[in-house]
């Protein structure tokens, strides 16, 4: 359908903008979206390359929030050489555990 490429790059967009604080209105976009595209599916009344469509929206939704998901749950072991990650506990030196002694 004609309007397969405009959902699809919409759909890519808000997923690629997902969790910027610049683009407050993304989940509130794609949650729109994944409705829309839940009723679709569910829906036998739509024609089959419809739903089809829907479906490939909703596993681009998935996957981007998957990815978010994983993202968000591995710890970093350093965001640079010389600074320690926010997830992980400072690091002793030994200078250090000698003064707490």
């Amino acid at each position: 359908s004609g309007y397969k490429p405009l959902f699809q790059t919409l759909v890519i967009d808000c997923c690629a903008v997902l969790g910027s604080p610049e683009w407050p209105v993304a989940p509130l976009m794609l949650r729109a979206l994944w409705k829309f595209a839940y009723e679709m599916c569910i829906k036998e009344a739509f024609p089959l390359t419809h739903r089809n469509l829907a479906a490939e929206l909703l596993g681009t939704i998935v996957c981007r929030v998957q990815q978010i998901i994983v993202q968000s749950s591995t710890p970093r072991l350093m965001d640079s050489e010389h600074e320690q990650s926010a997830f992980l506990p400072p690091q002793q030196t030994l200078k250090d555990l000698q003064e707490q002694q």
